[in-house]
């Protein structure tokens, strides 16, 4: 998001880049867009400058943003990087709820090993920019055949008893 540029004027402007709409009917899709992803009062978002939305709430206009145009894929880089447990979960049901809905297929992009289980069917491992292992994650992750997928899993299962939230 733009920090100069309120949501509305930004949303409107990808819209139109790709759509022969008049400015009524922008703000129309934009606002059901936002509506769609749980924004409460959209039309007065849509007057905000990105700096006055909470972090969820900039996640779910981002993720409005991305389905504008109705895409078959849907790539979401860590989308809930910064943002509390709370909220990352909200907005990962958020993700799953309008992807399965639309039938969008969804590519998630995360080091976060708990989000990979909870919310992936397929994980791909990746070191140094190549796949290393790719498969159904409860394969992956209960038979790892690359040894960097076996350091990442120990790791993470190092840090979870290391905090004391699993035994």
């Amino acid at each position: 998001l733009n920090p100069l540029v309120r949501v509305g004027n930004l949303m409107m402007a990808v819209l139109k880049n790709h759509e022969d709409l008049d400015k009524d009917a922008a703000f129309e899709r934009c606002r059901a867009a936002l509506e769609k992803v749980g924004i409460s009062d959209p039309s007065r978002r849509l007057r905000q400058f990105p700096h006055e939305l909470s972090g969820g709430m900039s996640q779910r206009v981002c993720i409005a943003l991305s389905l504008l145009h109705n895409p078959k894929l849907l790539i979401a880089d860590e989308p809930t990087a910064g943002l509390d447990v709370t909220v990352q979960r909200q907005v990962l049901d958020l993700l799953a709820e309008l992807s399965n809905a639309s039938g969008v297929a969804q590519l998630l992009v995360t080091r976060d090993l708990a989000i990979v289980t909870q919310y992936c069917t397929w994980v791909g491992v990746m070191q140094r920019g190549r796949m290393v292992e790719f498969g159904r994650t409860l394969d992956v992750f209960d038979n790892p055949q690359h040894a960097h997928t076996r350091e990442l899993l120990a790791a993470a299962l190092t840090g979870v008893l290391a905090s004391g939230r699993k035994k």
